[in-house]
This record gives structure tokens, C-alpha cells and sequence, in this order.
């Protein structure tokens, strides 16, 4: 068959992502249309390429009265247990359909790249042969399209749908699989990126005020917009379950080897693993309060203790601030951070907060790491470490973290960061107001 995604459990899972993500662009509806109220029947709706049933299900909850079905040319993804206005076929699109007309309100098609259409613009006249007058056809897909807009000025836009090339690219290895997929699928003959050519489609088999709309969607939940958070995490995900649910087959059939085809998607990955990690490691002297926020924290932020006293980092580096676990001492699939600098004293919340927002710092600014890995043997705070000093104590941190050019005020904002840098002044007070035991010890004798 000429259809390469699977219909596996990935498939689904990837499927439901798509549909929270579709949601959050839509605002929370199911379509971008605005749907024909008919008067005296029930609407008439048809969900193409209806995978896992969850927008047909939750259109029949929106329209209980609506007449709503479903066709996919595999049953194995179909739920079973269905509203009762609601009907799932299984049925190949591409066929000639019903001789009489189906007279649809409402037609739906979502997402249908991936081989299972050989001749979009032929669905299109067919939906359009079976729409009463007034009736409305909606086509949305996911384009895998990565773009930098850091420094965009006049004719980005253009720019965006110039030819692909390796040149410039910011991240290399998902241009790299971009670039891929457009050369493959011309191979094959499938077509991975029909959404420039649908209003064309739409208009030339008869349809009237065709209208197009877009979203952009960052690849990772960053900066201050909520919904824009909650559309990158959600494509975020897409893209985990994506890469593997797309790649594979496609690739594969080329030539290329599934061992590279899966070192390319870790790579993939490893572009924002690299950012990411670089956004650690640059803010990391500005958020020193809430990672050892005690007097007592600094004791063991010390020289030649096996403790992390400098901005460093190393591959299985026990005395680094990170501790990279990767492969050859690890699986690809659990490399990890390993955050060393907070102790037993600290707030987990804070912690994960401040890893988290200088993390996706790193991520949304396309940083570089900004000094080497320390090598096996290689002392932090030797010679040969090139990373600044971290605060030796609660005083010269919090001095730090409060000022005005702090990275701490442009992750966490103004408020929390006087807020929480009051509360260790007022901690710092008190230190130095208290009289302690050694204090005692050492000195009545001479007093």
C-alpha cells in the first residue's frame, strides 16, 4: 500500500496530540468554520480520514442533533463504543463515492498527508459533488515547515517558502529530516505538503470565497504567552511520537537505514538538547538563591570537596554543575541532566522552575554552550575550567540574582524576584545579627 504511517499505538497517541493541538489554534473549537444551520433536519457531516473518531465524537457532544460520519480507510484506530448519532466506515476516500448525492452540510478533512491521498484535488471535486448548496468543506494539516524568526525583518515571510537548504540552518538536523521528507516523498510520488496548492484545488473544482488561515506554533513551550506554551508543549510531544510515526517508513523505503534514520531523529533532538543546555549553564549564576538558599548552602559549595563551584559541565563529570549522561555510558533514549549544584535544602518547585525556564531560555534564543566540557581528571576550578565562579555565599548569590540586569528578572519578573531576594536579605540579617556557638567557644575566654 502507498500509506506509511502505522496504525499502532504511537499512531493514536500521536492522533490524540494532534487533536489537543488543533483545538488550542482553533481556541478551543473544533473548526475554524462557522457551520450552516439548517432548518426543519439534522446537519449532515462528514469527518475524512476520521483515525481515532475524537473529533467526530466530540462534534456529535457539540451537535447532538447533527448526523455525523466517519470514514477511514482502517478500522484498527475506530472506537467502538460511539454516540448514537455518530457512524464510523471503513472506506478508501479515493474510490468514487455514492451515486446519489450524499447532500453533506459539513464536510472535514484533517491531516491526510502521509501516502493515503493520490489525487487531493479529485477528493476535493468529490466532497464538492456531495455538498448541499451553502455547504462547507474545512482543510487543516500539520506543516513541517522550522523557521527562526529571531532575526526576521522586511520579506521573511518570503524567505520562508524559498527552497530548502542546509544553509544558515539554525537546527540542522531537523532541516536535515524537513529536507528529507520533500526529497522522498517526490520519490515516491506522495505528496507530504499540499496546503500551498489547496485553494487552488478548492477553487478550480467549483468552490466560491475559499479563505486560508495559519498559526504558527513553537516547537517547544517557551516565552509568556500561555497559549503559545501549551501549543509548543503539545507540539512538542507531536513531534517525539512524529519523527518515529513519519521517518520510518518513509525513509526506509528510499534506501535510507532505519540505524539512520533513528540517529538522525536523536540529533533532532539533540538541537534543543544543546540549547537547552546552554540556557542552563548561562543563567545559572543569576538563580544561585533558589538552587542553595541558606547560609549553610555555601559550606558545601567549596574547592576539593567533589562539589560544583563553577559554571561546568562534563560527559559522567561527578564534580561538574551538569553531569551530561549520554551514550557510551548510557541508552540514546535516557540521556539526561544531571543538576548538580541544589542540595537537600532547597524548594523541588523552585529548583524545577528555574531549570525549566533557563532551559527553554536557551532554547527560544538559540544559545550556544558557552564553555567546554570539562575532560575525564579535568578539577572544577582548575586551571583548565574556563567557568566563572559561582557565588561563595547566600550574600554575593542574592546580590546577584536581585539586580537589574539579572537573568532571574527576565525568566521569573520583577515581582517574584524582589520578593523572593527580601525574604534572603532578611535571612542574611539574621545571620549576622546571631551570636553562634563557635562564636561562644572561641571567644569568652577573651573577653
Amino acid at each position: 500500500g502507498t500509506i506509511l504511517t502505522p496504525n499502532d499505538e504511537s499512531e493514536r497517541g500521536r492522533l490524540e496530540i494532534q487533536h489537543s493541538l488543533f483545538q488550542l489554534c482553533l481556541d478551543g473549537a473544533l473548526t475554524s468554520a462557522r457551520l450552516p444551520v439548517p432548518t426543519g433536519r439534522p446537519l449532515s457531516i462528514l469527518d475524512i480520514g476520521a483515525g481515532t473518531g475524537a473529533w467526530a465524537i466530540a462534534m456529535a457532544a457539540q451537535h447532538p442533533t447533527a448526523s455525523i460520519r466517519g470514514v477511514d480507510v482502517s478500522a484498527a484506530l475506530l472506537p467502538t463504543a460511539v454516540p448514537p448519532n455518530v457512524v464510523f466506515e471503513v472506506s478508501d476516500a479515493n474510490e468514487p463515492w455514492a451515486a446519489q448525492p450524499l447532500n453533506l452540510d459539513f464536510v472535514h478533512v484533517r491531516n491526510l498527508v502521509g501516502g493515503g491521498v493520490r489525487d487531493f484535488k479529485a477528493l476535493y471535486a468529490q466532497a464538492f459533488q456531495h455538498l448541499r448548496p451553502g455547504g462547507q468543506i474545512e482543510v487543516a494539516e500539520v506543516r513541517s515547515r522550522w523557521f527562526d524568526f529571531e532575526d526576521d525583518g522586511p520579506g521573511a515571510s518570503q524567505e520562508a517558502e524559498s527552497e530548502l537548504t542546509m544553509e544558515g540552518a539554525v537546527m540542522p538536523a531537523s532541516r536535515e529530516f524537513e529536507m528529507g521528507v520533500v526529497e522522498y516523498s517526490e520519490r515516491l510520488g506522495i505528496d507530504f505538503d499540499p496546503i500551498p496548492k489547496v485553494s487552488g484545488w478548492l477553487e478550480d473544482v467549483g468552490f466560491e470565497k475559499v479563505m486560508e488561515k495559519s498559526d504558527l506554533v513553537p516547537i517547544r513551550a517557551s516565552g509568556v504567552d500561555e497559549r503559545m506554551k501549551r501549543k509548543g508543549a503539545q507540539l512538542a510531544q507531536l513531534i517525539d511520537y512524529g519523527l518515529e510515526c513519519y521517518a520510518l517508513a518513509l525513509f526506509g523505503r528510499c534506501g535510507r537505514s532505519e540505524s539512520d534514520t533513528r540517529d538522525l531523529m536523536q540529533r533532532i533532538r539533540r538541537d534543543l538538547g544543546r540549547h537547552f543546555l546552554a540556557g542552563i549553564l548561562e543563567g545559572l549564576p543569576d538563580v544561585m538563591p533558589l538552587l542553595a538558599p541558606t547560609i549553610n548552602s555555601y559550606k558545601r559549595l567549596v574547592e576539593n570537596f567533589w562539589a560544583p563551584v563553577t559554571v561546568s559541565w562534563g560527559l559522567e563529570h561527578r564534580a561538574a554543575s551538569i553531569r551530561l549522561i549520554a551514550p557510551p555510558t548510557a541508552k540514546p533514549g535516557a540521556t539526561r541532566f544531571e543538576i548538580r549544584v541544589s542540595g537537600a535544602d532547597t524548594n523541588p518547585h523552585f529548583v524545577l522552575a528555574a531549570v525549566l525556564a533557563l532551559g527553554w531560555r536557551g532554547v527560544e534564543k538559540k544559545l550556544e554552550i558557552p564553555v567546554p566540557p570539562l575532560g575525564k581528571g579535568e578539577e572544577v576550578g582548575s586551571g583548565s575550567d574556563q567557568g566563572v565562579r559561582l557565588a561563595k555565599s547566600l550574600k554575593e548569590a542574592n546580590d546577584r540574582f536581585t539586580r537589574k540586569e539579572s537573568i532571574a528578572r527576565e525568566v521569573f519578573g520583577d515581582d517574584f524576584v524582589d520578593h523572593f531576594g527580601g525574604t534572603r536579605e532578611h535571612e542574611i540579617r539574621l545571620w549576622e545579627e546571631a551570636v553562634t556557638d563557635w562564636e561562644m567557644k572561641r571567644y569568652i575566654e577573651t573577653v
